[in-house]
């Protein structure tokens, strides 16, 4: 998904035993019936990326925006935002 100049990418984030993440780029979000939820529809396939460790300085309740350059070399949560 083209927003300006710049291509969106979603990331998910787990901790646990597999520490890291996936990310793929958008290709389109929509409503998910009349829920009030929405999908979000990738290009791809998504990819791992990590591992990437838990940061007890960061405390992540809601959605947040990373560079993928940050992401992709981030070793911590808190290296990454």
């Amino acid at each position: 998904m083209q927003y300006g100049w710049t291509t969106l990418y979603l990331f998910s984030y787990f901790h646990g035993f597999l520490q890291g993440g996936k990310y793929g780029r958008i290709r389109a979000i929509k409503p998910w019936r009349d829920s009030g939820k929405y999908i979000v529809l990738l290009r791809e396939k998504a990819k791992r990326i990590g591992p990437i460790g838990f940061s007890s300085k960061i405390n992540i309740q809601a959605p947040r925006l990373a560079l993928m350059a940050r992401l992709s070399r981030a070793r911590t949560l808190a290296d990454a935002l």
